[in-house]
């Protein structure tokens, strides 16, 4: 675009090819351990790196280079004696210090930490120092006192001091465990503090201790205001969630559990926290062992959502079951596993777009007679001059409920099983058989506010669809475990419906597949394979009809030899 009269560029682009330059980067690590006793052990550890982004220039190298350190040290007693009882004592203590310019190749801090200082997700580089100390006294019975606390500065503009508190004590056939977390921090423009309070008490009863019931509590109130206006800004969060369980001991080996558990989320709303939603979650678990030829395990959660803004409940279910059995010492054995979840799905809306006469499936019908063209006013078109419109669906910003099932079945017959009678008979022709087939279904539909259980109750003409696929395989093998010679047939079905921006797509895919291998001796081997296959693949919308092939009775033939 030519400049103005008065010279001013007036285009939006560039003549300009960007380069990608050679860059380098160097990190060196020294770590010492001393141990001037056999208590105390001291680690000092030192960092260097150089992150040089362009070798071509000699310019803005003075960022490149970067210093790390950590000094730490634990100081260890055993055999203590406390309130007529032996106790270990760990005490511990660190400083670490990194430059701005610091780069290392892998991630220094952890999510959970930023998110325990009340930091962002990606924090930009800064002067970063950490100073800890922490003590720690554990008894034989396993019960334990922690307390630890810490300063971390970024820069000039962040400054946190956390403390916390574990403790964990057994009292027979009781367990309580509790903790708490506080920070308070302070940033240029922001004041706050994260508080983290749990707890969880627990009983074990039953022979031998084998079940356990409990309660428990957890929160995060993370509350960070502004110095000017005194109210929450956008990155402030609390929730609440308290359980209810009642569960057998991990230690056997067939397991099971009934958990309740409640959540309540906050979001700031001015100066206070508001009701986001309330969940209530009600799960089951099931791991049966006993029998090593049938296993059998299981983990459904039934959630109910209350939206407190939109006033709407929701009802979800989970569910995992997965179920593997072996008959007659291999014989027959296989696996089912069946899935159905929920989810999220980009919602789309139906917009109508003119073509020529002749090339769309609709018509428009001004039923109001305003003029405008409304999505209630279009009619399926029966005569080729009325055909004008063609039906799109365009995502939108808004989501709405899905739901998702999977079901997997994969199981073999394998009459070569040391079970079956190997003398000279027709038993001794049928063992050369065997089988392996695979069967799997996956369908996505919207929810509209129901629990869909049943995987197989969906057909492809369902509008609430959103896909699906089903895939089926069966090989059938003669002499399979023959080193001399062997033979395989093998069916492949898939069928698969999509919701596309145009419409319903379907494709359907049938496949047999034979071939026989033979070795002649240790080096040298031959293998035939024929195929035959159908293809399809067709849409309903008539603008998109080339789209639409079917390849019939496709065959071919290769062979091939091997040293």
């Amino acid at each position: 675009v030519a400049p103005s009269v008065d010279q001013k560029k007036s285009g939006q682009w560039a003549p300009v090819r960007l380069l990608i330059t050679p860059k380098m980067q160097e990190l060196a690590i020294v770590n010492t351990i001393w141990k001037p006793g056999k208590e105390w052990v001291i680690n000092n550890e030192l960092a260097y790196s150089k992150n040089d982004v362009n070798l071509f220039t000699a310019k803005d190298k003075a960022n490149d280079i970067g210093f790390a350190g950590k000094l730490s040290f634990q100081k260890k007693w055993e055999k203590q004696r406390i309130f007529k009882h032996q106790h270990e004592i760990d005490f511990a203590g660190s400083f670490e210090n990194i430059n701005s310019n610091f780069t290392s190749t892998e991630r220094i801090r952890t999510i959970e930490f930023y998110r325990d200082w009340s930091l962002g997700w990606v924090a930009t580089p800064e002067q970063e120092q950490l100073y800890k100390i922490s003590g720690l006294i554990s008894g034989r019975d396993g019960g334990i006192l922690h307390y630890d606390a810490a300063r971390f500065t970024r820069g000039n503009e962040y400054v946190g001091i956390k403390q916390g508190l574990l403790q964990e004590l057994k009292l027979k056939s009781f367990n309580i465990k509790y903790q708490l977390q506080y920070t308070q921090l302070e940033k240029q423009l922001l004041k706050g503090y994260f508080f983290r309070p749990s707890w969880d008490i627990s009983k074990s009863f039953g022979k031998q201790h084998r079940w356990v019931a409990g309660a428990g509590y957890f929160s995060d109130q993370n509350q960070i205001k502004s110095k000017l206006t005194d109210s929450l800004v956008a990155e402030s969060f609390s929730f609440y969630e308290y359980k209810y369980y009642l569960q057998s001991t991990w230690g056997e080996s067939s397991r099971w559990g009934l958990n309740y558990f409640s959540r309540q989320n906050y979001i700031p709303v001015g100066k206070l926290f508001q009701v986001l939603d309330v969940s209530r979650n009600y799960v089951f678990q099931i791991d049966w062992q006993d029998n090593p030829n049938l296993q059998w395990r299981m983990n459904t959660t039934y959630r109910i959502l209350y939206d407190q803004r939109l006033q709407t409940k929701e009802k979800s279910l989970t569910n995992r079951t997965e179920t593997n059995w072996n008959i007659w010492d291999h014989l027959m054995e296989g696996q089912l596993l069946y899935e159905t979840s929920g989810g999220q799905e980009q919602q789309r809306e139906y917009s109508y777009v003119a073509v020529p006469a002749g090339q769309g499936m609709y018509y428009w019908v001004d039923y109001n007679n305003n003029g405008i063209e409304e999505l209630n006013e279009f009619e399926l078109a029966v005569f080729q001059d009325q055909k004008k419109y063609i039906r799109v669906n365009t995502p939108v910003s808004r989501y709405v409920k899905c739901l998702n099932n999977n079901i997997n079945l994969a199981f073999q017959i394998n009459p070569n099983a040391p079970t079956v009678n190997n003398k000279r008979n027709i038993l001794d022709f049928i063992r050369r058989f065997s089988t392996a087939t695979f069967f799997q279904l996956n369908t996505k539909s919207y929810s509209n506010n129901k629990l869909l259980i049943n995987p197989l109750s969906f057909n492809l003409n369902d509008t609430s669809l959103i896909s699906m696929q089903t895939l089926f395989s069966n090989t059938i093998y003669f002499n399979k475990n023959n080193r001399i010679w062997m033979a395989d047939i093998t069916r492949d079905q898939s069928n698969q419906k999509s919701l596309m921006l145009y419409g319903y797509e379907q494709n359907n895919t049938n496949r047999y597949r034979g071939s026989v291998r033979i070795n002649w001796n240790n080096s040298l081997s031959t293998s035939i394979t024929a195929n035959h296959s159908n293809l399809e693949l067709s849409t309903e919308n008539a603008a998109f009809l080339n789209r639409n092939y079917a390849i019939r009775d496709r065959k071919s033939t290769r062979l091939n030899s091997s040293h």
